[in-house]
């Protein structure tokens, strides 16, 4: 700021643009001097500072998300919390939308990739065809749909830093 005889001619103050809001500068005078709010882009899912060239926008609810806060899903860039409730997917059944999706497709084979009880994999099974995401094609065999792979494709992004997805992972790559 600089003072000419204890004036304030010109200032600047930074806010957080508020959500749903691209940042900018607002200018307004008051008292013959200048002022500038500067509004800082941050991402609306995650919070983290976005530069505002890179910023993509939800085409649900138009939050500002970085580039690890959405997805492409149904030809849509949408972020990570609109695909959770358009489309909700819990970690469970996308270990094992993985698992089938590499070929392991019985409860003993999926069992040993997912550290997952046998109870809860035939739960999980039963829920995902359910959904139409897998459909069973023999007694011990099945396979995950258009509409599954899809599920899979933009789930991808909402959990892959998750330990036991990491470990999941790892476990596929070893059997390959």
């Amino acid at each position: 700021m600089s003072k000419d005889e204890g004036r304030i001619l010109m200032g600047e103050r930074w806010f957080v643009a508020p959500k749903k809001e691209l940042g900018g500068t607002e200018m307004f005078q008051t008292e013959g001097g200048n002022f500038n709010n500067r509004y800082q882009v941050f991402c609306d899912v995650c919070g983290i500072k976005v530069d505002p060239d890179k910023i993509t926008i939800c085409q649900e609810q138009q939050h500002k998300t970085c580039s690890e806060c959405f997805v492409r899903f149904e030809q849509k860039n949408i972020c990570v919390d609109c695909l959770k409730e358009k489309v909700p997917l819990s970690k469970q059944q996308f270990k094992i939308l993985v698992s089938v999706f590499s070929g392991i497709c019985w409860t003993h084979g999926l069992h040993s990739v997912t550290h997952m009880p046998k109870f809860a994999i035939e739960r999980t099974i039963s829920e995902l065809a359910e959904l139409g995401y897998v459909q069973k094609k023999r007694i011990l065999w099945m396979e995950i749909t258009d509409v599954g792979l899809d599920v899979l494709t933009a789930y991808r992004t909402v959990y892959p830093r998750d330990r036991d997805v990491a470990n999941l992972n790892w476990e596929l790559r070893r059997r390959e």
